[in-house]
């Protein structure tokens, strides 16, 4: 690894309000380089998406190796705790992924032995990538843009396991229970949710939610401002409980296993009642 890679993921630790982020201007030029996004490059036969894709979805791991090591870690953590709680993954198994980026675990799915998948995101760009990479690989996969609130342009009680990793991370209070609320619709009665959270203890966090606006320069999405969308990114930490008391009309608490995602973020897994 070159010193200026090395920099540059040096400069990729968090910054909150009270701490501005300055964004390097190295970085933002890598980033965007038309030299640096027409690179080709593939894992196990399937396209990575190019640096400027990598970034938007995870600042700290726009390199490839660091891509696909993750996704695989997030989809190795979802098989596990569905295993654990028995919840089986077959051939009539549809799946969903909210807020699937450009793939980054969703390419993880290609060639399992499952019913179907589909995904959705907020930015039109990843899901056309996804479109074009991933569905022509796998005709069983498909790719949506949503809108920043619901609905979710998705049939109701289609889906066996509908997750969602890093997406309730990011969303603001509003936004972060209006979509809660929609999780029930598309699946079965009976299916599987799980999401990923920012967990903080009751002690830490008495009102279940914490929402804090990021202003890290580079975080700048062609979404902002767009209809309801807001100008701006959040970092989001929820108690479980809480969580739990939004879908408690919906859903039942299965299991949680907290610093399941990157050793930071915990997995909770629900199951439909109604």
């Amino acid at each position: 690894m070159n010193r200026f890679v090395k920099k540059v993921l040096r400069a990729l630790s968090f910054r909150s309000k009270e701490r501005p982020f300055k964004v390097s201007s190295a970085f933002s030029e890598m980033i965007a380089s038309e030299t640096h996004n027409k690179v080709v490059l593939t894992h196990e036969g399937v396209a990575v998406p190019p640096i400027i894709m990598r970034d938007k979805v995870r600042k700290s791991a726009v390199m490839a190796e660091d891509f696909i090591l993750e996704g695989q870690q997030a989809f190795l953590a979802i098989k596990d705790i569905l295993a654990q709680n028995n919840v089986r993954v077959g051939h009539n198994t549809d799946i969903f992924e909210f807020g699937v980026g450009c793939g980054r675990i969703a390419r993880h799915f290609l060639g399992s032995n499952i019913g179907s998948f589909q995904g959705s995101d907020v930015d039109y760009q990843l899901t056309s990538w996804c479109t074009d990479v991933l569905s022509n690989k796998d005709a069983r996969f498909s790719f949506f843009k949503n809108e920043y609130f619901p609905p979710l342009a998705v049939e109701e009680s289609t889906i066996d396991i509908l997750f969602s990793i890093s997406v309730f991370t990011h969303m603001q209070k509003a936004a972060q229970e209006a979509w809660l609320r929609e999780m029930s619709k598309p699946i079965k009665p009976g299916g599987h949710l799980l999401l990923s959270i920012i967990e903080d203890s009751e002690d830490q966090l008495r009102t279940g939610i914490r929402v804090r606006e990021r202003i890290d320069g580079e975080y700048k999405r062609e979404w902002f401002g767009v209809g309801d969308a807001p100008e701006t990114y959040f970092s989001t930490a929820n108690t479980s409980r809480y969580i739990t008391d939004t879908l408690k009309d919906n859903f039942q608490f299965v299991a949680g296993r907290s610093k399941a995602i990157r050793g930071r973020q915990s997995l909770l897994l629900f199951k439909k009642t109604i």
